[in-house]
């Protein structure tokens, strides 16, 4: 039976998740799956599939992001969720499911594309589409348990043990010095209207920026399907900022999402509150940051090592517009956490 790629209708899904299992041995659910391409408050994901009759054999998904750039707003298509049947691999196909959502994306009058690739897929990418390797996203990592980190690079156990010791001595003294808990910050279970003023007070200084209003915070972070938490600096009836935590499962949290004001104690108080929700449940809190310094000045002072990037922001312009200016290929304009991206 001959392949065609076709674009998605609903009743794809089933095989979309079918085409999960196989590729990445992963268990999508439907409701995840419906999450996150059909009740995006920025639209609908566009899709590529390679079909043989109903059996989906390759996928490309380009989710609906709504960008600020220049406080103007834009719609941008994540690429994410590539996938090809094993039978199907280096025949070509990559290019042409390519092609096709991007044909639709200029259709919709979708200003741009972009994604995380790791530096393979970056390769990949590059050979079929002329996308900018923008920046590489920084990785910033802080360690809770010396003896954990001993352990990972010391294979004798004694001596990684005694190193261990002296490693949990070190990083105890390390958090002493640098505690900065406040009272001022709260756990939240819903994003409401002072998040959209937070957003419209930060915006003006972030030159392209995913838009972080309560729609869409409640979408990626309170309606979703997985677990995230949510603290928030509030003085008085203000609210100065906030984080988004993932903490499990696995021995690494992460700082998914921050934005705050520019005021001195606001992120020390939310870096210190998360760190004290992720201790008992991980060894490790790691935070993407590319930030134009505001945050990463933070994290190097709480003690957060900068690790080798492992991902890259690669960005393709799809129509001829001002969005498409030299702000777009700028690392420095960019306001990026691991949260804007679909890998967690």
């Amino acid at each position: 039976m001959p392949t065609t790629i076709e674009p998605y209708r609903p009743g794809d899904e089933e095989e979309i998740l079918a085409l999960f299992r196989r590729v990445f041995q992963e268990e999508r659910t439907a409701k995840r799956w419906q999450w996150e391409n059909l009740e995006n408050p920025a639209g609908a994901s566009l899709f590529a599939l390679l079909k043989e009759g109903d059996r989906v054999l390759g996928h490309l998904c380009l989710q609906a992001a709504r960008l600020s750039v220049e406080g103007r707003e834009v719609t941008a298509g994540q690429r994410i969720n590539f996938m090809l049947d094993p039978a199907c691999r280096r025949r070509g196909f990559y290019p042409q499911l390519f092609a096709k959502v991007v044909e639709q994306a200029k259709a919709r009058g979708w200003a741009l594309t972009l994604g995380f690739p790791n530096a393979p897929a970056l390769k990949a990418l590059q050979k079929i589409h002329p996308a900018a390797a923008v920046a590489q996203v920084p990785r910033f990592v802080k360690f809770f348990r010396g003896r954990a980190l001993a352990a990972r690079r010391i294979h004798q156990p004694i001596l990684a043990g005694a190193a261990g010791r002296v490693l949990d001595g070190l990083l105890w003294l390390q958090d002493r010095r640098r505690q900065a808990f406040d009272d001022s910050v709260i756990p939240l279970e819903r994003f409401d209207e002072r998040f959209d003023r937070l957003w419209q007070q930060v915006a003006p200084s972030l030159p392209v920026a995913t838009v972080r209003d309560q729609q869409h915070l409640n979408w990626r972070y309170i309606d979703a399907p997985l677990d995230y938490r949510v603290l928030a600096f509030v003085a008085g009836e203000e609210l100065l900022g906030y984080i988004v935590l993932r903490l499990g499962p696995g021995e690494m949290g992460h700082v998914v999402d921050l934005l705050a004001r520019e005021e001195a104690r606001v992120v020390p108080a939310l870096l210190s509150a998360a760190e004290a929700a992720a201790r008992p449940h991980c060894e490790m809190l790691s935070c993407w940051c590319l930030d134009r310094g505001q945050i990463s000045q933070h994290l190097r002072r709480r003690g957060f090592f900068r690790l080798p990037a492992q991902n890259t922001l690669a960005v393709s312009a799809t129509q001829d517009h001002p969005e498409s200016s030299r702000l777009l290929w700028d690392k420095h304009s960019w306001y990026v956490m691991i949260g804007d991206s679909d890998y967690i």
